[in-house]
């Protein structure tokens, strides 16, 4: 995909018992069709805002009133969709996913192959999404349990993940990499983005970078890293020597 349009919106600190930005104006510019014209949009509010390849949508986390613009097809329209008490609002490349940490009530919109379509899943208890281009994971961290769902050769497919001890996810564009507390991870989704990681050890790995095709997966202590993927994308790093590096970022 391409990005064909851009927001810039100006932010307001409002103070209370919850302080929280607010956007107070925005402007849009690029392909008016991919959400380069906002002019119809009320941005009075706003508490956030977040994108798919081609559409906007920015919500007020009070309300729960959502506004959204931009390719149809890709989430940019979002009239029928009850997306009250959302506290947080996540994309891949084609879908949002509106979610309520508290009651577990959620709303996928857009392209389905993406993962605009997730009326079929229970969220109550997951309270960390991750995304990727073509699909998203929610996990419970508590229970050692995620669900994934979209494009099923992008990540949108787990059922072989053990997600027991999983403290976090990374992602490329079409995979995923779970890392738990023992140092073990598992990698899933498309084996040219980084979806294939069986026999490394993650034991010691304290930074995780992504490209769009690669993973690097780097230890601080022993100064060593690991890369797989696209080796055009960073997915080969044997060569190079990380002793002394402080961090890894891509």
């Amino acid at each position: 995909g391409r990005l064909t349009a851009l927001l810039c919106a100006v932010f307001s600190a409002q103070r209370g018992v919850d302080s929280q930005s607010v956007i107070y104006s925005a402007q849009c510019w690029g392909d008016p069709f991919q959400g380069g014209d906002c002019s119809s949009i009320n941005f009075g509010g706003a508490t956030g805002a977040s994108s798919t390849d081609s559409a906007f949508v920015v919500f007020v986390e009070d309300i729960g009133n959502g506004q959204c613009w931009g390719s149809p097809s890709f989430g940019g329209n979002c009239v029928n969709e009850d997306i009250r008490g959302v506290t947080d609002i996540y994309s891949t490349g084609g879908a949002f996913m509106s979610l309520n940490r508290v009651n577990g009530n959620a709303v996928c919109w857009g392209s389905e192959a993406d993962g605009g379509a997730c009326s079929n899943l229970n969220f109550f208890g997951y309270t960390d999404v991750y995304s990727n281009f073509g699909s998203f994971v929610a996990l419970d961290k508590v229970n050692g349990r995620a669900l994934c769902w979209g494009r099923v050769t992008g990540g949108g497919d787990c059922s072989g993940v053990d997600f027991a001890g999983v403290t976090e996810v990374y992602s490329t564009r079409f995979a995923h990499v779970a890392l738990r507390q023992d140092g073990s991870g598992q990698c899933w989704g498309s084996s040219s983005s980084g979806g294939e990681c069986s026999g490394r050890n993650f034991t010691g790995v304290t930074a995780v970078a992504a490209t769009w095709n690669a993973f690097a997966a780097f230890s601080v202590e022993d100064g060593t890293a690991q890369c797989w993927g696209d080796s055009a994308a960073g997915g080969n790093c044997s060569g190079l020597d990380f002793s002394g590096v402080t961090d890894i970022v891509a």
